[in-house]
This record gives structure tokens, sequence and C-alpha cells, in this order.
């Protein structure tokens, strides 16, 4: 049995590929992944979005257990108070949600009409990072105990330019969505 998942993966891995270069003659919305910071971080990953759908459906389990939202290795945090949380954020103005404030870290959050915006200033430089609005809404729009994969893909498919970016000191994480294959 442990050897007919592998060929059930491949077998479904190698379906979407035949799929996606069947249906390039249409145009396509590619998810691009681009880390810069020292020279062995330095990636570039060109995705079309069709082929992320079916890999995230074969790895819920990576990310979601028992209705939990698994947060590294030790942490967790339940998807209904997820939802909670997130429908208090889409009620609030437009302007900063929260405010953390320890010793050496201040981390703030805010929220604009398309963008949820992360601030994190410590004694050693700041990370930055931004997240529409759109995709985190979709992905907590279902009712049971699992992130909603299908409509957040959806929604990604709709979407153009960048929809993720994180900068830290010395790196730079940007996610765009294009209909261009290569970068």
């Amino acid at each position: 049995m442990p050897i007919l998942r592998p060929v059930l993966i491949q077998a479904l891995i190698i379906n979407t590929a035949l799929m996606v270069i069947v249906s390039a003659q249409q145009i396509q919305p590619w998810l691009h992944i681009q880390i810069e910071g020292q020279e062995d971080e330095n990636s570039e990953i060109n995705l079309p979005i069709a082929l992320l759908e079916v890999m995230l459906s074969m790895t819920p389990e990576q990310v979601v257990s028992d209705g939990q939202v698994k947060i590294g290795k030790e942490h967790s945090i339940s998807i209904k108070l997820l939802r909670e949380m997130w429908q208090k954020t889409l009620n609030a103005n437009n302007s900063e949600i929260i405010t953390f404030k320890e010793i050496n870290r201040v981390v703030s959050i805010t929220k604009s009409d398309e963008l949820i915006e992360i601030r994190i200033d410590e004694t050693d430089g700041t990370v930055q990072a931004s997240f529409p609005v759109v995709i985190i809404d979709a992905l907590l729009s279902g009712k049971s105990d699992n992130l909603a994969i299908a409509p957040a893909i959806t929604a990604l498919k709709n979407l153009r330019g960048d929809i993720i970016y994180i900068r830290e000191n010395d790196r730079k994480i940007r996610v765009w969505i294009d209909e261009v294959a290569q970068q």
C-alpha cells in the first residue's frame, strides 16, 4: 500500500502537467515566488496555478489537522478561532488592528480595503509583510474544520501583480501572479 501512494501522486502530477500543456493556448495564470537574500538563499519558482491547486489538495494534513492550523512544529490555532478573529478584522475600519509591544520588539498589524500588513520592528531590523484580504477571506470562507483551498485558488486565479511581499533585513520574498511562464 505505501508504494501505491507515491505512484498515485506521480500520476496526478503528470496528469495535471499534461492538462496544463494541452490548455497552454489559453491564458493561464502563473504563480511566481522569488527569494533574494544571501547567495545560497536566492531562488525562483514559477508554477501554473492549476498545478498549485492539485499540489495543495494532496497535502492538506501538513497544514491542518483536527481543525487546527499548524504554526511551526509546536503551535497551532483552531480554524474556528481564526474565522472569528477574521470576521472581527473584516468589520474593523481601515486602520491599525493591533500592536504588541515587547522589550525588543513591536509588532503591528494594519488593515486596508485590500491588504493586511504586518510590521515587526526589532532591535536588529524590521520585517514587513503584506497579504491580500481576498485570499485570507477565501481560505476562511468554509464551514468545516478545514481551510477552503478551492475558493482560495479561485481568488488567486483572479488576482494579478504582487500578492505577498515580505522584506527582512537581508532577504526579500516576493510572490506575484501574471500570465508569463518564466521570469
